[in-house]
């Protein structure tokens, strides 16, 4: 391939075309052109890297690994050596088969090499029929100065499976966030969140609700999407109440994507209160019949409401809020439930006659605080809740507490 003297050319070509106002065959003279020719022996081969020079062929990086999430359903699976592998001729071509590659199972795709040095297969349909893949690059691996990559380089990843995310429990209009203190009548309906969109008649035979080994009747549908109240979508409230809001595995979705990965379990029969239950996904659970199944159960416990009771009592509670007046003898009543704060007034009662116990006597939260009773320090009194017929023996503390 010949060069041109870019200078001498325009000059000719701005000369004629002034004068024909446009370039006419055969009015340049090439002879003042002066013309180079390619000679070989002029070429550097010292300034080009040889099989002499080349250090040893690395993988300097590969992909995907690990758990990938269930949106990434064909994934571009690569490798990329430190060294050229193939002539730029190469690039982009499709390649059904590689020698370099392999991915066990198989699965039927295309070869391409992207640059000189990375190598990549992209799959013909989704690979989440199988658990997992591993990938292996061949020893036998060679680049174009000659280097072996020398020994098998193996990794693997995983497509992601069915799980479960949250359980709610009730229906739409008194929905009951938390996995303890359940009413029986919301534990026999449950919200199911998963980590991808489900079929409930794909998972009807997999998913379980028990006491130990008791198995209890169910069915499995998709929930009804509520109507809105006007103050926001109630798929919002699940997601934060339960959680969710920055869970890796739930993008966010609202409204019909995120009823989507919802099912709706109605338990046919009876769940007492004071006991524990589970919701279990068995093993080969899957989201539709195309995707991956579970190799082994999942399960997520819950709790019905247990009787209301008196758990401890202290002499201070950094939780209770402090008021401006000083206090003296505070004793804090700590029970398993939220009290109601005028039911505590009336329950509270002391050996004391005639005394108005709704000016001693306050409540916040499962908490119930007794304070300025008409005792000396250092004595001994009796307090009694009266609708439950429990008493308890309490001592004031040893020195007495200002409160501000």
């Amino acid at each position: 391939m010949s060069q041109l003297d870019i200078n001498t050319l325009g000059e000719l070509y701005k000369r004629t075309s002034s004068e024909q106002k446009s370039l006419l065959k055969g009015s340049v003279d090439f002879s003042s052109i002066t013309t180079n020719y390619f000679n070989i022996d002029d070429f550097d081969a010292l300034s080009m890297k040889t099989s002499e020079t080349a250090g040893p062929l690395k993988i300097v990086d590969y992909g995907p690994s690990g758990l990938l999430p269930i949106e990434m359903r064909k994934p571009t699976i690569y490798v990329q050596f430190n060294q050229p592998m193939v002539p730029i001729s190469k690039l982009g071509e499709p390649l059904r088969k590689s020698s370099i590659m392999t991915i066990t199972p198989r699965v039927p795709g295309t070869y391409r090499w992207y640059g000189t040095k990375i190598l990549s297969f992209e799959p013909d349909s989704p690979m989440h029929r199988n658990r997992s893949y591993s990938v292996r690059i061949s020893k036998k691996a060679t680049s174009i100065h000659g280097k072996e990559l020398g020994e098998d380089y193996e990794y693997a990843f995983l497509s992601e499976f069915l799980e479960m995310l949250s359980l709610t429990f009730g229906p739409w209009e008194g929905l009951h966030d938390a996995q303890t203190e359940i009413p029986p009548d919301k534990a026999r309906q449950i919200l199911v969140t998963f980590n991808q969109t489900v079929d409930p008649k794909n998972i009807s035979e997999h998913i379980q609700v028990a006491k130990r080994k008791e198995v209890y009747p169910l069915t499995v549908s998709r929930p009804k999407m509520p109507e809105s109240d006007g103050e926001g979508d109630i798929t919002d409230v699940i997601v934060i109440r339960s959680n969710l809001i920055d869970h890796p595995s739930l993008p966010k979705l609202r409204g019909k994507a995120f009823m989507e990965r919802t099912v709706l379990l109605e338990v046919q029969g009876h769940l007492p209160a004071e006991s524990r239950y589970s919701v279990r996904l068995l093993a080969g659970a899957r989201a539709n019949p195309e995707s991956s199944p579970r190799e082994e159960d999942q399960e997520l416990k819950f709790r019905t409401i247990t009787a209301f009771r008196l758990k401890n009592y202290d002499y201070d509670d950094d939780n209770f809020p402090k008021d401006n007046e000083d206090l003296k003898n505070p004793v804090f009543l700590n029970f398993s439930h939220p009290v109601d704060p005028e039911s505590a007034k009336k329950s509270i009662l002391v050996e004391f006659e005639g005394l108005d116990m709704s000016d001693h006597v306050k409540a916040f939260g499962s908490s119930i605080r007794v304070a300025n009773l008409p005792v000396d320090y250092g004595s001994t009194y009796k307090l009694s809740e009266h609708q439950r017929k429990t008493e308890r023996h309490l001592r004031t503390p040893p020195r007495q507490r200002q409160d501000s």
